[in-house]
């Protein structure tokens, strides 16, 4: 079968994104230390998992530091008073435990208290009603990301788009039948609503909290960067996430 300009276009455009990916700021930095981060995790990590659980939850708690911006102010100070104004947020995460892949995703303010973070995805030459299918993935995605939310003086929420035009997207990915990622380049369209949130998470620049070579769950199991599966975004993913807007 003949390859499509798109496909052709977006393989190009992939290339540059994973070329652009490995060049990490100098800071991303594997030798950050995340003891001098108890402090935060005290505040973050119910105390409930952090004595019934404590290795557990701190893995699930540092796995987050390893981000480009290191910048991690007291959780009170995310308000509305030290909003930055960006429109746009974007960085590196170290992914599977040592390569560093970028984030990225929009900031929208609807008024002066209420902001918006989206992502938005293209999908590469997609089949049948895949984009219809994950039209709807992500509508659930964000009913799991928009509940429980950390209670903050401001109003956000999380949207995550399928676009159609690859040079709006944060992401081009290609579906597959079976592929476990990377999260920024190939997705399996038969993922849930609850494994695409997760990856979303990914989009956001979150980590995975899991043993990444053995797959070994050694995090906390209620974690939607744990348990893709089953788990759900916690008080210190919307920390680390919305620390960015107040940079």
């Amino acid at each position: 079968m003949p390859i499509s300009f798109n496909f052709f276009v977006l393989s190009i455009i992939i290339l540059l994104q994973s070329a652009l990916g490995q060049a990490a700021p100098a800071q991303h930095s594997e030798a950050v230390d995340p003891e001098k981060y108890r402090w935060l995790y005290e505040q973050l990590i119910p105390a409930q998992d952090r004595a019934s659980q404590p290795d557990r939850a701190f893995k699930s708690f540092r796995v987050h530091l390893l981000d480009s911006l290191q910048y991690f102010p007291q959780p009170s100070y995310l308000s509305v008073t030290h909003f930055n104004r960006k429109t746009e947020i974007a960085g590196n995460i170290t992914y599977i435990g040592f390569i560093p892949k970028k984030y990225n995703y929009d900031v929208i303010f609807n008024s002066a208290n209420d902001v918006t973070l989206k992502v938005k995805v293209f999908f590469i030459d997609p089949e049948g009603q895949d984009n219809e299918n994950f039209k709807a993935k992500f509508a659930q995605a964000e009913k799991i990301w928009n509940t429980n939310l950390l209670p903050l003086d401001f109003k956000y929420k999380f949207q995550f788009q399928v676009v159609n035009n690859p040079f709006v997207a944060h992401y081009s990915v290609l579906l597959q039948d079976d592929t476990r990622g990377p999260y920024d380049t190939q997705w399996n369209r038969n993922w849930s609503a609850t494994s695409v949130a997760h990856e979303l998470g990914h989009m956001l620049g979150l980590g995975d909290e899991y043993e990444t070579i053995s797959s070994e769950s050694d995090c906390l199991p209620k974690s939607l960067m744990c348990e893709s599966f089953k788990g759900l975004p916690t008080r210190s993913h919307y920390y680390f996430i919305l620390r960015r807007l107040m940079k």
